[in-house]
Formats: C-alpha cells, sequence, structure tokens
C-alpha cells in the first residue's frame, strides 16, 4: 500500500520531468531515412489495447452510457490523444485532482488499522 499511495501523492515526474518522454509519448528515429514514429510505453500500450475494434467499441459505449462522470473516460488514454500531452498538463492534472481529500480507501483483510493510519 505504500508503493501506491507514494505514486499518488507524490509522484516522480516532479522529480524528473524527463519520464513523460519515456512512459507518456516521445519522438522515435529508427534510421536516418526512416520517418519519426510515436513512441512511448503508455502511447504503446494503449496503441495495442485499441488493436482489437470491441475495445474502441466497449470505450465509445462507456461514454454513452456515463456521460459527465469519470468512467466515461479511457483510463488510460486515447492514443490519439496521448501525443498532445506536455509536461504541464499533466501536472496542472495532478495537481487538480490528486489530494487526499478527493479519495476513498477501503483496506480488507488481516490489518493493523493503526500501523496502516499514519500512512494516511
Amino acid at each position: 500500500m505504500d508503493v501506491y499511495l507514494d505514486a499518488v501523492f507524490f509522484p516522480n515526474i516532479y522529480k524528473t520531468p524527463y519520464l513523460l518522454m519515456q512512459e507518456g509519448w516521445r519522438f522515435d528515429l529508427e534510421d536516418i531515412d526512416a520517418p519519426l514514429e510515436y513512441k512511448g510505453v503508455v502511447y504503446n500500450e494503449m496503441k495495442g489495447a485499441f488493436f482489437l475494434p470491441e475495445q474502441l467499441l466497449f470505450t465509445r459505449i462507456d461514454e454513452g452510457l456515463f456521460p459527465n462522470s469519470p468512467y466515461q473516460y479511457e483510463s488510460g488514454g486515447m492514443p490519439e490523444d496521448i501525443i498532445d500531452l506536455t509536461y504541464e498538463i499533466i501536472i496542472l492534472r495532478i495537481t487538480k485532482n490528486y489530494y487526499p481529500s478527493k479519495i476513498y480507501i477501503c483496506l480488507y483483510g488481516n490489518i493493523d488499522i493503526l500501523k496502516k493510519h499514519y500512512i494516511l
């Protein structure tokens, strides 16, 4: 749990802005004569996820069923939108959306709640 909370509330992107190029997207040139290509961990994962037409169908169904709600969005992002992200946009969204008063945490199992309480 510590790892997940640390990632949400203290993301590494503040310390290492180049993470967007590795994790999000970047231009890649394989060969001097080759065209520029989009690359990046998230970009490639989402491009692969939408390789199957039914995934796009399910995403469009969610958009229609859950308008004006967070469930209308694809959690990983649409590949064509990922390439529009900038460092500034990501920082703005993190500071706007990720803070303690906006979360619910549910702990389940044989957990010593007093030991976990300090994190929260």
